[in-house]
């Protein structure tokens, strides 16, 4: 009995251990199975993927093409009718100059020469803005190009990272596989002849089972995926549909707007046109009465009241006279040369004459006449800040902002004195490096913070007095003026220390 009982539970404990192998190589090879079919279905995947980038590819170029198409064909009928205007322009121009050749050749040809230069313009800014846009266009389609390529590099690489990573698996998987079939077909053949029968029957039964339950699972699974697949195609399908719907539609307004802005320029070169031909029809005798007038005056003119003359003059009596009146009348005379010509202020410079002016407002009291030496000398410091070759020579000139700032403080009561000496400053400060030094003097802020104060206590009293009769009306508004041009000029000071 006992022998019995061990021969039994040996038996058994075969038996299972034979059963519990089959079952494991059963289920390696299922798995195997399944891997596989995964890959494949992949693969698939992936080569639709491709191919889908590819479509959109070949799409996008198709539509670039027929959208330049478009553009060159719509390009080529603006150019074509620009061209037939423009001819017909130059035909009623030929037309008008051989009707008026005689009396108006001078300027009837000042007039076409600004015509073939504003539309020889006009042309350059086209093909300017053309390039440009097409520049931009192929750095975009660049750009786009660019990045299609590094995903489709990246999805590459990940796909033959996966294959490699799955060769590798199933290599592995395979040679397990091969070991454990031969181990296991010598054991059962040593041991087991006898009972090949029932386990080939059991592992059919199971076979067929497994074989018939993963025939549902794939079928499931199938579906599953073709649902999936055709439900994601329709929201790709609708999403370009879209995206094509908002592109068309921008495309459209844009040539909207085109040829509207192409009509309105049209137009308004028309109007342009006819308003000239209209005002030079009506203008023309005053314009010979103009041209007879100045013709007179240029004959009868004298040497002696030309601006260089007057100018040369002027500077001899500045440097040497010391008479007031004889100072007054030069600096009235340099006042209008360096007002009327940016040549004669060169000259002024040249002669270092600003270092006298300079010297001469030093000089000046509040009397009257020093007042008006004062002021003209004033003008022309401001008349030579106004020209861009003269304005650094004057900056220059030592402590001329203290000066400026000490006139303002001194002759605030003075409105021309006060304007003039604020100009001369807003002129300076109109350059960010002159500014900058202008910032680093701290008493020009504080003189002219202290003006101010004085300046908003008195608009205050005016105010209150200007009721009462024009005088103080006058005086409010007069201090109303010059405290708007200190708050410009403390402006732009207090953004430069900013």
């Amino acid at each position: 009995i006992i022998i019995q009982t061990c021969w039994r539970g040996h038996s058994c404990r075969a038996f299972f251990s034979r059963t519990r192998n089959a079952i494991v190589s059963m289920q390696c090879s299922i798995r195997r199975k399944l891997a596989m079919a995964e890959a494949d279905a992949l693969r698939a995947v992936q080569h639709r993927c491709v191919l889908e980038d590819a479509a959109t590819v070949i799409q996008a170029c198709w539509r670039r093409h027929v959208q330049q198409s478009r553009f060159q064909s719509l390009r080529v009928a603006v150019v074509v009718l620009q061209s037939l205007f423009r001819r017909m322009l130059a035909v009623q121009r030929v037309r008008t100059l051989r009707r008026h050749r005689k009396e108006h050749l001078e300027y009837n040809s000042a007039v076409i020469i600004q015509t073939a230069w504003r539309q020889h313009a006009s042309m350059c800014a086209y093909v300017r803005t053309r390039r440009a846009i097409i520049v931009a266009q192929s750095c975009v389609r660049r750009r786009q190009a660019q990045h299609r390529v590094v995903g489709l590099r990246r999805q590459k690489a990940a796909r033959q990272a996966f294959l490699a990573r799955f060769v590798r698996c199933a290599q592995a998987s395979i040679a397990c596989i091969r070991i454990q079939r031969v181990y296991r077909q010598h054991m059962l053949t040593k041991q087991h002849a006898h009972r090949l029968d029932a386990v080939l029957t059991i592992q059919r039964y199971v076979r067929g089972w497994h074989g018939r339950r993963l025939a549902r699972s794939r079928m499931y699974h199938i579906v599953c995926l073709q649902r999936c697949a055709r439900d994601m195609l329709a929201r790709v399908h609708a999403k370009r549909q879209q995206a094509a719907m908002v592109i068309q539609r921008g495309v459209r307004r844009w040539l909207q707007r085109l040829v509207l802005v192409k009509r309105a320029r049209a137009a308004l070169t028309i109007q342009t046109y006819f308003r000239g031909y209209a005002v030079r029809k009506k203008t023309c005798k005053k314009l010979r009465q103009m041209r007879n007038r100045i013709r007179i005056a240029n004959a009868n003119a004298d040497v002696k009241m030309t601006l260089g003359y007057r100018t040369t003059s002027a500077l001899s009596v500045l440097l040497t006279h010391k008479q007031l009146s004889f100072v007054l009348r030069a600096c009235e005379n340099l006042e209008v040369a360096t007002a009327l010509s940016a040549r004669c202020a060169e000259r002024l410079v040249d002669h270092s004459a600003v270092p006298i002016i300079f010297q001469l407002i030093r000089s000046c009291n509040r009397s009257k006449p020093h007042t008006a030496v004062l002021v003209k000398a004033l003008s022309i410091i401001a008349n030579l800040s106004a020209h861009k070759g003269t304005v650094n020579a004057v900056f220059a000139q030592q402590e001329s902002t203290s000066l400026m700032v000490e006139l303002i403080q001194m002759y605030r009561d003075r409105q021309e004195v006060f304007s003039t000496a604020i100009k001369i400053l807003l002129a300076f400060s109109t350059d960010d490096t002159r500014l900058q030094h202008m910032a680093t003097l701290t008493t020009v802020w504080a003189r002219l913070s202290s003006v101010m104060g004085i300046l908003e206590r008195k608009n205050k009293l005016n105010a209150k007095l200007a009721s009462k009769g024009k005088a103080a009306a006058a005086a409010h508004a007069d201090t109303t003026r010059q405290i708007q041009e200190m708050q410009d000029f403390l402006k732009h000071l207090k953004l430069q220390k900013l």
